[in-house]
């Protein structure tokens, strides 16, 4: 529950605020929606520190979603990560930051499917260039991090388990900038499992298991 001052919490995906969560280990991706109310105009800090972790496997990143920033948080050691409320609202969403956890060792059958553009399909078992944050999607919005990818127009397209398109968008991807869906990209989609193509430039696509809360 919430106090007159200044808070700091979990979202629940019931709503509720929760000081502390017990969760099950990270089979292959999980988030923490954090949760802030009545803070003042200033900077302040984050301090992290991990324990009981698995320190090669495991990857933790806080996304700033008002910055459109992402930072590592390290496993076995303490990582502080400063912040600041300005006058712009966006500064101040409860809703800013979220923390994704990523396990690394890879599970073949949810790997991301990468298909050439000749037709051929393997399964990708390295560290994935393309991240899609989080999964299960919450709040109708799929968020994809970029990195070491090629700029120009990538599409996206949103397909049931039985292949039928569903919806499809077109993003542009500079520097390897976080980019997002617009917010009806996952809007009104029923509750279950689908599957994410990004067809890149090139015309190869990546495929990914999506799930939708």
């Amino acid at each position: 529950m919430a106090n007159g001052g200044e808070n700091l919490g979990i979202r629940h995906t019931n709503g509720k605020l929760l000081s502390i969560e017990a969760r099950s280990l990270v089979q292959r991706t999980d988030t923490v929606f954090l949760d802030f109310s009545n803070l003042k105009k200033q900077t302040y800090q984050f301090r992290f520190g991990t324990q009981n972790l698995p320190l090669h496997s495991m990857e933790i990143r806080l996304i700033d979603r008002y910055l459109d920033q992402s930072q590592m948080i390290s496993i076995g050691d303490s990582t502080f990560i400063d912040f600041t409320i300005n006058n712009e609202p966006g500064s101040a969403d409860p809703g800013r930051f979220i923390l994704v956890f990523r396990n690394k060792v890879r599970n073949v059958t949810h790997a991301p499917l990468v298909e050439s553009k000749s037709g051929q399909a393997i399964i990708d078992e390295q560290d994935s260039e393309v991240q899609v944050f989080p999964n299960p999607v919450q709040d109708g919005i799929i968020r994809l991090q970029f990195a070491n990818k090629k700029e120009g127009a990538y599409q996206l397209k949103l397909v049931s388990l039985n292949g039928q398109l569903l919806k499809q968008q077109r993003i542009t991807v500079v520097n390897g900038k976080m980019n997002s869906c617009n917010d009806e990209c996952a809007k009104g989609m029923a509750a279950g499992q689908y599957t994410l193509h990004i067809i890149e430039p090139g015309g190869n696509k990546i495929s990914f298991p999506l799930f939708i809360q």
